[in-house]
C-alpha cells in the first residue's frame, strides 16, 4: 500500500439533555437558543497546562486530533463532557512535529513526548453547542430541506430500512429518522440530500462528535487543493502540494496510524460505515500518505543495499508516487475474523471487492489502477487501490465510462514509460 486528524465517532453516553456551556457559540437556526438552566448547569471545563496533561486526562477514550500549520487541536469525550484543547505551534514546533514518521516504530514514543511538552492555548467545552431534549423535540415535523437549509449536513451514512441518517449539526452528529419513503432505494447514484428534502423528521437522536469537531476557523487554511491532480511516472507532485495539503490521523482496528487529506479521510469513513452496515464487509486503512521525504529516504536505502537498477524497478521515484498526494488510500479487508492485506489474496476475492467497488463513486472515490489499463496508468491492476476525487458526479463520470484518471483529464497515454 500534515493537519493529522484521528477520526472517531464517540458513541455518547451522555442523555440527549446536553449541557450548553457559554464555550461557543452554537449556529443560529430555527431550532431554537440556549436556556438560562442549562448554561447555569454546564461544568467548567478542566486546565491542562499541556496537551500531554490532556491526553493523560482522556485515558483510552476515543479521541480526535488535528494539526493546522499554526495549530494542534485535541478533542474528545470524558465522562459525557466534551473537550477541545488548542496548542498553538511556532513554525518550528509545525516543523519538528510534521517531521515525525508515522511509519516508525518509535512514533507513538516521539509523538508523546512531543505533546507532553506541548502548552495548551485554550481549552473548552463544547457542550454548549449540543441541541438540547427541548431543540432536538422541536425538529420533529420539519422537513428534510429545512434542516439542510439550517446548517445540517448528510454524508456520514444512512439505513433506508429504519431511515435512519446521520447528519452533522458542527461539531456533533445526530441519528435523524425520517419518515418512511417506500420509493427509496439504495443505488450507485443514490443522493442523500435529495431523497431527505421532501421528507418529515420524525426524530432526532444525538450521536457523537462528528467529522468536523476538531476544525477551527481561525486556523484552517484557506487554500483549497486539486483533488484531480495528476500524479504518475511522467507526472510529480507540485511543489508547494505537501505546505497546503490538510492530513489528519486514523488509526485502524489493528492499532496501525494513517494520515490522510482531511476530506478523503471523512469520505472514507463513510465508505467503510456504507459496506459494514450494508453489506457486511470490513475495509482498513492498510497504507496512505507518505511524504516525498520519507519516499527519498526509502529510495535511498534501496539502492544503497540494492543498487540503482532495483531501487528504479521497485521504489518509486520521490515526488512520483500518488500516496504524496494524501489523496490515495490502499485498503485491506478482513474476512471470517482474519485480516487479508497480501495482494494476491485480495485479487482472488472478487466478490468483495466487486462490492466494494460499486460503492466507491457514491463516496468522491475512483478506482485508480483498473484492470488492464497498465498501459496508461504504469501499474498493474490494483483493487485495495481508491483514489479521492472529491465530487461524487466526478468519481460517477469517471467509473461509469470505464475510465482511468488520465484519460479523464486527457493527459499522454505513456505513463507506463
Amino acid at each position: 500500500m500534515d493537519m493529522k486528524k484521528t477520526i472517531a465517532l464517540l458513541v455518547a453516553a451522555a442523555c440527549l439533555c446536553a449541557l450548553l456551556a457559554a464555550c461557543g457559540a452554537k449556529p443560529a437556526t430555527e431550532t431554537g437558543t440556549t436556556s438560562e438552566s442549562a448554561t447555569e448547569a454546564a461544568p467548567a471545563a478542566p486546565e491542562f497546562k499541556t496537551v500531554g496533561e490532556a491526553v493523560a486526562y482522556a485515558g483510552d477514550g476515543n479521541y480526535q486530533s488535528s494539526t493546522y500549520e499554526k495549530a494542534y487541536v485535541y478533542v474528545f469525550e470524558k465522562d459525557g463532557e466534551y473537550l477541545r484543547v488548542i496548542a498553538e505551534l511556532t513554525p518550528e514546533q509545525y516543523e519538528e512535529f510534521s517531521a515525525l514518521d508515522f511509519l516508525a516504530d518509535d512514533y507513538a514514543e516521539k509523538e508523546s513526548a512531543f505533546l507532553a511538552e506541548l502548552p495548551v492555548t485554550k481549552c473548552e467545552s463544547l457542550n454548549g453547542q449540543m441541541l438540547s431534549e427541548e431543540e432536538t423535540a422541536a425538529l420533529v415535523g420539519k422537513t428534510g430541506e429545512e434542516l439542510l437549509n439550517g446548517g445540517w449536513t448528510t454524508g456520514s451514512g444512512y439505513d433506508l430500512a429504519t431511515m435512519d441518517f446521520y447528519m452533522e449539526y458542527s461539531p456533533f452528529e445526530y441519528v435523524v429518522t425520517f419518515e418512511k419513503a417506500e420509493q427509496l432505494e439504495n443505488s450507485d447514484d443514490f443522493d442523500e440530500e435529495a431523497a431527505i428534502k421532501p421528507l418529515k423528521v420524525t426524530s432526532v437522536k444525538f450521536f457523537g462528535l462528528g467529522n468536523s469537531a476538531t476544525d477551527v476557523a481561525e486556523y484552517m487554511p484557506e487554500e483549497t487543493i486539486d483533488y484531480l491532480v495528476l500524479v504518475n511516472k511522467q507526472n510529480k507532485l507540485p511543489d508547494d502540494w505537501e505546505e497546503t495539503v490538510v492530513l489528519e490521523e486514523s488509526t485502524n482496528r489493528w492499532g496501525e496510524t494513517y494520515q490522510v487529506e482531511a476530506k478523503a479521510l471523512a469520505a472514507f469513513l463513510e465508505l467503510q460505515k456504507d459496506l459494514l452496515d450494508n453489506d457486511g464487509i470490513v475495509i482498513e486503512l492498510d497504507s496512505t500518505y507518505r511524504s516525498v521525504k520519507r519516499q527519498q529516504e526509502i529510495w535511498d536505502e534501496f539502492e544503497a543495499e540494492k543498487g540503482l537498477e532495483y531501487a528504479q524497478q521497485y521504489v518509486a521515484v520521490p515526488g512520483y508516487s500518488e500516496h504524496h498526494t494524501g489523496l490515495a488510500i490502499d485498503i485491506c479487508i478482513e474476512k471470517d475474523g482474519v485480516r487479508i492485506d497480501d495482494n494476491d489474496d485480495m485479487i482472488a476475492e472478487k466478490e468483495i471487492f466487486s462490492k466494494i467497488h460499486a460503492k466507491l463513486a457514491d463516496h468522491g472515490f475512483i478506482l485508480r489502477y483498473l484492470e488492464g489499463k497498465d498501459d496508461v496508468t504504469g501499474y498493474a491492476y490494483e483493487p485495495w487501490h481508491f483514489r479521492y476525487v472529491d465530487s461524487p458526479e466526478i468519481a460517477h463520470e469517471i467509473t461509469d465510462a470505464g475510465l482511468t484518471l488520465e484519460e479523464y483529464l486527457g493527459a499522454d497515454a505513456e505513463a507506463a514509460e
